[in-house]
């Protein structure tokens, strides 16, 4: 037994682990995203840069705030991290604009924003003929610090929760029915950024509409954005929440309608993922066609933004039925995972503090 728990890391090498990882992931994330912005814009405006950089933040710190109290209620749990006296919090930390801001997922996605939109306005005021250079220093270096220093505060908090709970200093949480309302928010950040990084193409000559919707070489272009922008929904939609959620699972977080509701599709999408994928990518193409058709018949004025809006709404409904296929795997996978540490650490209640 000794052993074994030799072996299982503590808290603070878990933790500088787990930070690293996660500022590696958001630098290869922000690599990816960054890259379409530039290639759309190859003149990046400040107000271009603002919104894309802006949102891509946002979008990160909102996963690390919603995630992390899940995150670590598991890992602590589940025995991934050990330490032999565990540093009780006081209940001060939790009213502190740290505790605050770590707990609230909007709010962490409004400082993120505000983090991007104060490098911005610093950029425009000392390079501003260099805004591409800069998009790239914020991605690679910026961003990935400002994640590791949040992640770290987020980790913190999602520590304290879980001693408290596990040690009896606190009542489980209450069960909201977040099934619907993660999907939502998913896909209120996945249109947002969308939006942020796609629209600047509409001044790339290939976009121009100087010959109308119907102009060959313009579907053709169109068609391949659409297809793009599929691939790249459809491939963030089905990112992994399963350690989180077995934590959810852990602390009563995820009641029998949530449950039920991330089960559904199940039944809504029996076929596999490659048939799946090609139908998304072949209805696609043939989507951009119609509207193009649709917009040069009867809205030949209207511009390239309502044509992307139109042209991106079954694309929504794409990645939202994808969010919930993954919410399904992952509570398959979570659900086992609750199973085995229910049966590992059958009577685990840390020991309480003396007063």
């Amino acid at each position: 037994m000794l052993s074994e728990v030799a072996m299982v890391p503590s808290s603070s090498e878990y933790l500088w682990r787990r930070v690293t990882a996660t500022a590696a992931v958001t630098a290869v994330i922000a690599t990816v995203l960054v890259s379409s912005l530039t290639r759309n814009a190859p003149g990046l405006s400040a107000v271009q840069a603002l919104a894309g950089l802006g949102m891509i933040s946002a979008s990160v710190f909102f996963a690390i705030a919603r995630d992390s109290g899940g995150y670590w209620f598991y890992a602590i749990r589940a025995g991934k991290v050990f330490d032999q006296n565990p540093q009780w919090p006081p209940e001060t930390e939790d009213r502190t604009w740290r505790g605050t801001l770590v707990r609230s997922p909007w709010l962490a996605a409004a400082a993120g924003f505000a983090f991007a939109a104060l490098n911005c306005a610093l950029a425009t005021t000392l390079v501003a003929q260099h805004l591409v250079l800069y998009a790239w220093c914020y991605t690679l270096v910026l961003l990935p610090a400002a994640t590791a220093g949040f992640s770290l505060m987020a980790a913190h908090a999602g520590a304290q929760d879980a001693l408290r709970l596990l040690g009896g200093k606190s009542a489980a949480p209450s069960s909201p029915h977040r099934a619907r309302r993660l999907v939502a928010a998913d896909l209120v950040f996945a249109v947002v950024t969308n939006f942020a990084l796609v629209l600047p193409v509409r001044q790339k000559p290939t976009y121009s509409l100087e010959h109308g919707y119907g102009y060959p070489p313009f579907v053709v272009a169109f068609a391949i954005l659409l297809v793009i922008v599929c691939a790249f929904m459809i491939g963030f939609a089905s990112r992994s929440r399963r350690a989180t959620l077995t934590g959810e699972l852990l602390m009563g977080k995820a009641d029998e309608r949530f449950i039920r509701l991330a089960g559904a599709p199940r039944r809504w999408f029996g076929t596999s993922a490659i048939g799946r994928y090609t139908f998304y990518l072949v209805s696609t193409v043939i989507w951009a066609v119609l509207v193009c058709a649709a917009f040069e018949k009867w809205a030949p004025g209207a511009g390239f933004v309502p044509l992307y809006c139109v042209a991106l709404v079954p694309l929504m409904f794409m990645y939202a039925g994808e969010r919930c296929v993954s919410m399904h795997r992952d509570l398959t996978e979570a659900r086992d995972g609750e199973r085995r540490v229910l049966l590992t650490f059958k009577d685990l209640k840390l020991a309480l503090p003396a007063d």
